[in-house]
């Protein structure tokens, strides 16, 4: 069987979203490439003057400086590499809870508190074994209750078992989970968040859901 086949499309209002962020990313780029390439026109022969006598590794220091500067609007944007397709699709091998700290992103009530990480361990389709880290429970909340009022979501042990089907689409952080029998929601690939299985839209980023 193919599993390929099987993987679900992306909705085509998600394609586009995929792509703004391609052209917001890439036109970021190229305006700081275009700062960056000002100031070394304006203030480049101030900080290495040709006046100067070009003593052992001057010339060689003003070209490493310009290669530098010039190599941070990338740095800062991720282009080239964030335009590579890093799509993949894999089977949950394994599930661990993980017990750690956390702090509150509150400056004015700092707090250390006790979380617990879900990872995931997703054996790719192209064989490879990644840890996946999808989930922080910072409380108990009721029955029904995924998240806090500040929209940070929180996942179930119950929501991932051995043998399901996971999916990372390029341009998108979170995974998708294609829900099952035992699972009566469905998870936002944008924000992350779980919204019902019927929605057609997540409740938090308004994105449109996976079919």
């Amino acid at each position: 069987m193919n599993l390929e086949s099987q993987k679900p499309q992306l909705p085509t209002s998600l394609k586009r979203k995929r792509i703004l962020n391609i052209v917001i990313r890439s036109t970021i780029c190229l305006l700081l490439l275009a700062i960056f390439i000002t100031v070394i026109i304006i203030w480049g022969n101030r900080l290495f003057p040709d006046t100067l006598d070009h003593r052992a590794g001057y010339t060689s220091l003003k070209i490493i400086f310009y290669v530098i500067v010039l190599c941070v609007p990338f740095l800062i944007t991720g282009i080239p590499f964030k335009l590579i397709d890093t799509s993949w699709s894999g089977t949950i091998t394994a599930v661990k809870i993980r017990e750690s700290l956390g702090t509150t992103s509150n400056p004015r009530y700092v707090y250390v508190y006790p979380k617990e990480d879900l990872i995931l361990t997703i054996r790719r389709d192209d064989g490879k074994e990644i840890k996946k880290t999808v989930l922080s429970l910072a409380e108990k909340f009721e029955p029904g209750q995924d998240g806090t009022p500040n929209g940070k979501v929180f996942y179930h042990t119950h929501k991932y078992n051995l043998g399901d089907r996971v999916y990372k689409y390029y341009g998108f952080k979170h995974l998708y989970l294609i829900p099952t029998d035992y699972q009566n929601s469905k998870i936002c690939i944008c924000c992350g968040s779980q919204n019902k299985i019927e929605s057609k839209s997540c409740w938090y980023c308004n994105s449109e859901l996976m079919k």
